[in-house]
């Protein structure tokens, strides 16, 4: 007990730091907005429409995700205080299962490495990108859900009640719910049954653990099903480009191992280049699943069943993400589980082989083991909320809520009806070099427009973001002049490259028909870059710029510019 209060106790002092933090970004103005209406009405729209519908080139379905938003949405508005403090809750109670589930997997080792193995989880720098995110919450529901569903599956092959076993499903089924990562959970939970069935053949071992896993699978089935009546088919990513298998798994070993500069070289960028060629890429990725095959069946001689399940749960990960197109770092929290319980066990390996008395080349192959592993922890934790500090997400919050309030401002002298023009749209903040390396998602046309609708209710403004800006922290504060340089021609000026830079969103505007005729034409130079605008001559009636010049938002009608 006193152990799962001290990785609870890390978990939160780690981000205690981050109390009373509030990052509006795009993705969580438009899941909490999308379903904003009170009583059984707005809980019937998140069990049965999409999980927003402002983003017209992503459709997905997570209602345990957005039956607990909409909850505390109606408790306290926009207003993301709450929602991120239950976001460090869910870290913490994840740490705790963390320990639980290491502690019946390490066995004899005992507690000390399985409250490593939680602290490892616990204080991973590489969390940041999802704890810190109320959008990310589905990914602390869905670890959450496979680590309690697990424990409870150990607890009912130990005892058979069925009452556990019925848990383990709910649990199960919680976290299909939560994100589409959760339709590995059934699978994990397969494999634990399978290897630890007592049974003394092997194929009565995988007909064991079908029966006892039939629960899991048709949990899955069924958010298979309410997910094609939600969206009215598979969803996903319309936009999102699809990534080399082995692009993923080099992604998912730098956020593992590598996820903070520590010595300020960026060595990826070559790596990912050569990873596009297609039979490179398909070599690695044959080879891992060789090795992976290979790895399993030694263990199995071995009759190490707690290793054997901990490398098929993190092979089943790595394989499922493999198809999700770009790892992106959040993407590492339900990975980053069995990897720590793995690390801790290697640690355990390796101190063993150091102190039995086994001939001098294992002693020595156990003592770098061991210093090998302990860097890495040590790398980590130096990198971690707990002993460093990290300014730039909270200055992120104040960033986008600054301009979502100044945008609702200067919004508020619009005629409703109107078509509203974004320039300069703080799309996203950047933040490398010696430290965690992080994209803050900040604002975008979908979230102008949810936040609108919300603070002007009745207006029904049409909202397209002509010019995005990508921000880079620990720079001097981004600057645009926007002026007019003819009849219905305009130019964006970026005064330094080295603190923002300026494009068309392309990813928000793929179906914007009505805006057929504007021509945006950059132009870079060493230190500057400009963004020009010609618009045709005719069809402005009723069409505002809200522009943004890195501080405030200036609103401009397009009939005083372009006649």
């Amino acid at each position: 007990m006193l152990l799962c209060i001290a990785v609870a106790g890390a978990a939160l002092l780690a981000y205690s730091q981050f109390f009373g933090i509030a990052i509006p970004e795009f993705d969580a103005a438009t899941n909490i907005l999308s379903h904003k209406e009170p009583g059984v009405a707005g809980v019937i729209g998140i069990l049965a429409q999409p999980q927003q519908h402002y983003h017209t080139s992503s459709a997905n379905y997570r209602p345990v995700e957005g039956v607990l938003q909409w909850i505390f949405f109606q408790a306290s508005g926009m207003d993301l205080r709450p929602l991120h403090a239950l976001n460090f809750l869910l870290h913490a109670a994840n740490s705790v299962l963390v320990f639980l589930v290491a502690r019946r997997l390490l066995g004899k080792r005992g507690a000390v490495f399985s409250f490593i193995a939680a602290l490892v989880f616990a204080l991973h720098p590489i969390h940041i990108n999802t704890v810190l995110f109320v959008s990310r919450q589905c990914e602390l529901l869905a670890g959450l859900s496979a680590l309690a569903s697990l424990l409870l599956l150990m607890r009912f092959l130990e005892s058979g009640k069925k009452r556990l076993l019925c848990l383990s499903a709910l649990f199960c089924a919680l976290g299909v719910f939560s994100k589409e990562i959760g339709i590995a959970i059934p699978a994990a939970l397969f494999f634990y049954a399978a290897v630890f069935s007592k049974e003394k053949k092997f194929a009565a071992h995988f007909a064991s653990a079908a029966k006892t896993s039939a629960l899991f699978f048709a949990g899955a089935a069924v958010y298979v099903l309410a997910r094609f009546f939600a969206l009215g088919g598979i969803g996903g990513y319309s936009l999102a480009q699809p990534s080399p298998v082995a692009s993923t798994l080099l992604s998912i070993f730098l956020y593992l191992f590598y996820p903070a500069g520590f010595t300020g070289i960026n060595f990826s960028n070559k790596a990912f280049s050569l990873l596009r060629n297609p039979v490179l890429s398909a070599g690695i990725a044959l080879a891992f699943f060789a090795c992976s095959a290979i790895a399993l069946f030694l263990l199995s001689r071995k009759r190490a069943r707690n290793a054997v399940f901990l490398a098929a749960w993190l092979i089943l990960l790595a394989a499922v993400f493999m198809d999700f197109g770009d790892f992106f770092w959040w993407y590492s929290y339900s990975i980053a589980i069995p990897f720590s319980i793995i690390c801790a066990m290697l640690l355990a390996k390796g101190i063993e082989a150091a102190k039995g008395k086994s001939g001098a080349l294992k002693k020595a192959a156990g003592i770098a083991l061991a210093a090998i592993v302990s860097m890495l922890f040590i790398s980590l934790a130096a990198l971690s909320p707990l002993f460093a500090q990290y300014p730039q997400f909270g200055e992120a919050g104040e960033s986008v809520s600054g301009f979502l309030e100044k945008t609702a401002a200067a919004a508020g002298r619009i005629p409703g009806g109107s078509t509203v023009l974004l320039l300069n749209t703080p799309e996203y903040l950047f933040i490398s070099g010696k430290t965690i390396n992080a994209v803050v998602p900040l604002s975008n046309e979908s979230s102008a427009l949810a936040f609108l609708e919300w603070k002007q209710p009745g207006k029904k403004f049409s909202v397209f973001s002509l010019t995005a800006a990508a921000l880079y922290y620990g720079r001097e504060k981004a600057e645009f002049a926007v002026s007019w340089s003819g009849n219905c021609s305009l130019l964006i000026e970026n005064k330094s490259t080295e603190t923002a830079s300026i494009y068309s969103p392309s990813r928000w505007s793929a179906e914007k028909r009505s805006l057929d005729g504007v021509v945006l034409t950059p132009s870079y130079e060493k230190e500057k870059e400009t963004m020009a605008i010609s618009f045709p001559r005719k069809g402005w009636a009723n069409t505002f710029l809200l522009a943004f010049d890195g501080n405030s938002v200036r609103a401009m009608e397009m009939a005083d510019y372009c006649r």
